[in-house]
């Protein structure tokens, strides 16, 4: 680490953080890396790809191994989870497909959707599915019990409804589970389902829906409606209560779940929102505007905004107090939450950066270029910014930088007198209100 300071690349040109890179073997994906998704346990990455396979890598090992390579798909694959010891993937042939983590065999083949699959969900008993088709799904996880013939009884529910193609989904279990309604399949087992169980949904018909899952007709509950644009993502609050929509409107929504009544309108990108993730009060978003940022979900306010990118933010990812995003520009890039600071590069990918996870101390990214990599993302925090930042700032006159140290003072009291609030539990209308008035003095400063 002790060249840090002054370059971030070795003298072949590869990036000093770069511990692997996996692509071009007989072993690895021979097309774009699509989407990527880590095991309950955190010891395999699945990996979804433009090849039509999906494939599974060791996580825990020093050398990142490939354990196994899904294949069946007659296109490319969309979307991947997984529950217990299998796999489930989507694609663009129109099926789901559930494997067999340690033979890698197909148990079973998930067919209604008539376009291709955008997102799956695994709870353990249901796995849950959005498409294209203008539909989403409910499937059976358990079908062994089906018996020849009855494959088609995996499908529980149809939910009906929207007018485009459906993108994101959200499965929000009931709050209260101290009675059950059983559905019963009569050549399955039975399956629980609770009263109150919910699946949130977006559409490129510019609306979210919300369906009643313990309905035998799957029916709407909701209708979320007030962007102008494709609901492409959606995050909730972690009580599931609160639901936080956005698109290539440029704005995220904030509704009330139950009424479905928007309480509040974020503005600030000023292209397409690209992807969202939810952390505690604040929400982190990436766009199409080459800025990621941070908001507090309460008020509605941007309190940082990453910059750096070159091209749109493709995918993000919070965790310990780092923000990773993947980028359209090739590279994915490690900010300091709180302080907004650029910490690290990562060069290499020589494409588009379309997914990304990180776990203990690995940062993993899979790209257009169909390879994989895999960085060294330990001890961020430590790091100074890289030297091509370090004198971003200078074009700021000093009015402009006392400014901004002195609303990010203001911000950071704001967030100690709520958390004491909090813990309180005392109604802190009035720090609102202090609030907007701090913001309304320093613009007029």
């Amino acid at each position: 680490m002790g060249c840090r300071g002054s370059k971030e690349t070795t003298q072949d040109g590869r990036s000093i953080y770069e511990r692997e890179s996996l692509g071009k073997r007989p072993t690895d994906h021979d097309g774009s890396i699509n989407c990527m998704a880590l095991s309950e346990d955190g010891s395999l990455l699945i990996t979804g790809s433009e090849d039509c396979t999906a494939r599974m890598w060791s996580t825990k090992t020093d050398d990142t191994e490939c354990l196994g390579a899904l294949e069946g798909h007659t296109s490319y694959i969309t979307c991947v989870a997984s529950c217990d010891t299998f796999v489930v993937t989507g694609s663009a042939d129109s099926t789901i497909k559930k494997w067999d983590m340690t033979s890698c065999d197909c148990l079973f083949t998930y067919e209604g959707h008539e376009s291709r699959i955008s997102r799956i969900i695994c709870t353990g008993e249901f796995i849950f599915s959005s498409s294209y088709d203008k539909t989403a799904r409910a499937w059976l996880f358990d079908t062994s019990d089906l018996g020849d013939g009855n494959e088609s009884k995996a499908c529980i529910r149809v939910f009906k409804g929207h007018r485009g193609g459906v993108y994101p989904i959200i499965f929000v279990a009931a709050q209260d589970q101290g009675s059950d309604s059983e559905v019963d399949d009569a050549d399955a087992d039975m399956v629980t389902i609770h009263p109150g169980d919910l699946l949130l949904t977006g559409s490129v018909d510019k609306t979210a829906k919300s369906w009643s899952f313990d309905s035998e007709t799957g029916s709407s509950l909701r209708t979320f409606r007030g962007h102008t644009a494709p609901v492409s993502c959606m995050a909730t609050d972690r009580d599931g209560t609160v639901l936080f929509t956005a698109g290539p409107d440029r704005t995220i929504k904030i509704w009330e779940i139950s009424s479905a009544i928007c309480k509040q309108t974020m503005e600030g990108h000023n292209q397409s929102i690209v992807c969202m993730q939810v952390v505690n009060k604040l929400l982190y978003s990436g766009s199409a505007d080459t800025t990621a940022r941070c908001w507090v979900t309460e008020f509605g306010d941007c309190t940082r905004t990453y910059k750096s990118h070159k091209h749109s933010v493709i995918c993000l990812k919070v965790a310990d107090g780092v923000v990773f995003t993947g980028c359209g520009d090739t590279l994915a890039r490690a900010f300091d939450a709180k302080s907004g600071a650029l910490k690290r590069s990562y060069m290499g990918h020589e494409a588009a950066i379309n997914c990304l996870q990180y776990i203990e101390g690995k940062l993993y990214t899979g790209s257009n270029d169909g390879v994989l990599k895999v960085w060294d993302a330990k001890n961020i925090a430590d790091d100074p910014p890289p030297e091509d930042t370090q004198n971003e700032d200078e074009d700021e006159q000093p009015e402009e930088r006392g400014y901004y140290r002195e609303q990010d003072k203001r911000l950071k009291d704001l967030e100690r007198r709520l958390d004491g609030a909090n813990q309180d539990n005392i109604n802190h209308d009035d720090d609102i209100k202090a609030y907007e008035r701090e913001l309304a003095a320093l613009d007029d400063d």
